[in-house]
């Protein structure tokens, strides 16, 4: 142990003194123990503070590690958002489509409608007609055929119309169930897209609380870097006081060198 500069000058004190020398040779070792004592301690302050500090730089790694992984989560969210709201705008696009083709056809029966009615009251007219020509057709044998061609023709319209009609009520039912399945696909896009979106929210709120830790230089010289750098600047940490050292206490033997002055 390296002698201090103090002890030669005590040393020589006492063994001018011859009687005391002893004396003086047990507070010098005293003294010493107890600077060794001080030293130790700042050497075990110093030691724990390091291990905090490397503590902390593994827990800022973790936590980098944890942001990186959110915003890897986020951009693979994103990419499964995208596809769901295409096919939504499409699937609108479509429905928006039949309704329209629907309306054509509700309107075409409509008129398809008032025709066959006009036709069934032409009919009824006519068949009351022939009735009354059938009981005449004794009398009225040169009208005979003439009026059977008539109803015969009216017949065929009437018929044709029916068949019309039929066909467009087919097409509105096919219209109809098209629209259905349509709207019923459109709703489990939308949920999904709506569960999708709950999740890119709160990945990206995880994301902002994340960006707020700061990345710190390592105190061996290494830097702790982001694969991808986060939206918002993260803060700068405040200031922090170095730790304070306990002052070193009066050395004991000081004290006792007083009385001899």
């Amino acid at each position: 142990m390296e002698a201090k500069p103090w002890v030669d000058t005590v040393t020589s004190y006492f063994t001018c003194c011859g009687k005391q020398a002893s004396a003086a040779e047990i507070m010098i070792e005293e003294a010493t123990n107890e600077e060794n004592s001080v030293d130790n301690e700042l050497l075990q302050a110093e030691r724990s503070l390091e291990l905090q500090l490397i503590q902390e730089e593994q827990r800022l790694s973790a936590l980098n590690l944890v942001r990186n992984k959110t915003s890897g989560a986020i951009k693979n969210q994103e990419a499964k958002l995208a596809g769901p709201r295409k096919a939504s705008s499409d699937n609108a696009k479509i429905l928006a489509d039949k309704k329209k083709e629907l309306e054509t056809l509700r309107t075409k029966e409509s008129r398809l409608t008032r025709k066959l009615g006009s036709v069934q009251k032409y009919n009824s007219s006519l068949s009351a007609q022939v009735a009354a020509l059938n009981n005449k057709s004794d009398t009225n044998d040169a009208e005979a055929p003439k009026l059977r061609s008539e109803i015969t023709r009216i017949t065929a319209e009437i018929e044709t119309s029916k068949a019309e009609t039929n066909q467009t009520i087919s097409q509105f039912q096919q219209v109809e169930n098209k629209c259905n399945a349509n709207k019923d696909t459109i709703d489990k896009l939308n949920a999904r897209v709506s569960e999708l979106q709950k999740e890119l929210d709160f990945a990206q709120a995880m994301k902002e609380k994340l960006g707020n830790v700061p990345a710190v230089p390592s105190r061996r010289g290494r830097s702790l870097h982001k694969s991808s750098p986060p939206e918002q600047e993260a803060p700068q940490p405040p200031e922090e006081e170095a730790p304070k050292v306990p002052p070193r206490r009066p050395s004991a033997l000081a004290d006792r060198m007083k009385m001899f002055q």
